[in-house]
């Protein structure tokens, strides 16, 4: 039966679930050899009265040595029984730990590229603190794959190669994944960044634009008075055709521009956003 411990052994080639059923097989048969050693030694007892002195030591060290094979070979399934069950179950934290740290690597860089800016400013700021720390925690995994790499090689003494071909392989893609997940958050921060400053240029070109249009409405207003002399009403006449051209400059020039940028900001912005600005435009 020792020879048949040799294809639990590394390069024995049975993966570990196929080591786990082999095994369980020999258990089985050990157990059914003990049974029959049991039964050999009541035969042994039956007749050792009948036959020589001689003859009953040698039936005794013969149950002896049997009882010696079968205990060391008792301790040697135990043995690898242990190391196998330990082995099983370390192989199984490890693909379940890796797969952990890969769905939560690939959550948060969706949850990031799934984002919309918007155009006011202090969801913006905040959207950019939340991404500093969902950096941190991303970059946080380097540790645990650090970890399970040394798991890992922890466990090689007792894979065959193609589990650890394949073990190797499923924890470099998540090294990958993890590599330009943080890039391309790194890279989205700077986005986020700039389109920070655009939208405070873009708010102060909105605030601008209210004040100057609020402004002018309230020249217009003050000249709604008739005037009495002929020449106050060719002031207010000459004044009017001023506050015309220069609404009709602002119109053609800022306001313009100003729309642009709004519709370049709408493609950034959720329905709610969109309506929000554009009562922030219309208003």
């Amino acid at each position: 039966m020792s020879n048949k411990l040799e294809p639990l052994e590394k390069g024995g080639g049975l993966t570990l679930p196929r080591k786990g059923d082999y095994l369980n097989d020999m258990l089985k048969e050990f157990d059914a050899g003990s049974s029959k050693l049991e039964d050999v030694k009541k035969s042994a007892g039956e007749i050792m009265p009948s036959i020589s002195n001689v003859d009953c030591q040698m039936v005794e060290e013969q149950i002896k040595s049997l009882d010696r094979r079968f205990g060391e070979m008792k301790k040697r399934i135990s043995r690898k029984q242990q190391i196998l069950s330990t082995t099983i179950k370390s192989y199984d934290d490890f693909n379940k730990d890796l797969e952990t740290c890969k769905n939560d690597i690939e959550s948060k860089g969706q949850q990031l590229a799934e984002i919309k800016l918007g155009f006011e400013l202090v969801p913006i700021e905040n959207q950019l603190q939340s991404m500093k720390t969902s950096l941190k925690e991303i970059e946080g995994k380097q540790a645990i794959l650090d970890t399970l790499d040394r798991r890992l090689t922890t466990l090689q003494p007792e894979l065959e190669e193609a589990e650890i071909v394949e073990a190797e392989a499923s924890l470099a893609g998540v090294l990958k994944l993890h590599e330009t997940t943080c890039e391309n958050v790194k890279k989205n921060m700077v986005l986020i960044t700039d389109s920070l400053q655009s939208r405070r240029r873009f708010m102060e070109k909105v605030d601008g634009a209210k004040s100057r249009l609020n402004r002018m409405a309230g020249e217009i207003a003050e000249l709604k008075t008739i005037p009495l002399l002929s020449s106050d009403v060719q002031r207010k006449i000459d004044t009017l055709k001023s506050q015309e051209n220069s609404l009709k400059e602002f119109t053609d020039g800022s306001l313009t521009e100003i729309k642009r940028e709004a519709s370049a900001v709408e493609k950034e912005c959720s329905s709610d956003q969109i309506q929000q600005l554009q009562q922030l435009m219309n208003g």
